[in-house]
């Protein structure tokens, strides 16, 4: 693991906060594609 970054942080927040990957991807404007794969590194 490289360490726990900023945006890795941000998007958790967003997935707790919207309850799920698809709110956290249109809350931060990304596909939800990346919104997994920032979990899935943070989880690593």
């Amino acid at each position: 693991m490289d360490g726990l970054t900023l945006d890795q942080l941000a998007v958790f927040a967003a997935v707790v906060d919207h309850g799920s990957f698809s709110g956290a991807a249109r809350a931060l404007r990304r596909a939800q594609s990346a919104i997994t794969y920032a979990v899935q590194h943070l989880e690593q």
